[in-house]
């Protein structure tokens, strides 16, 4: 399900995609802090939830970590974007 909305050009996260766009400059600095502790946090959930060997709380943790990856790459294509990188 999750590949047919995104080859439809829907994402979960199309409007906090879109809201990055017209962040001031703090806001958005500040949304990248956030989103990075959240990315290393999921990581290490992650890691720990794999180590645990629990199905339930791998699939929990590889949720949250998918999120956290695609918010990740939302603030750097927005960055890119800002910067006129691409």
């Amino acid at each position: 399900m999750t590949v047919l909305l995104l080859a439809a050009g829907c994402s979960k996260f199309e409007v906090y995609e879109r809201n990055l766009q017209y962040m001031t400059m703090e806001t958005y600095q500040s949304e990248k802090v956030l989103v990075d502790k959240q990315f290393q946090e999921a990581q290490l959930a992650l890691a720990k939830a794999e180590t645990s060997g629990n199905p339930e709380e791998i699939k929990k943790a590889r949720s949250t970590f998918t999120d956290a990856k695609t918010k990740a790459r939302a603030i750097e294509w927005e960055e890119r974007r800002r910067n006129r990188t691409w």
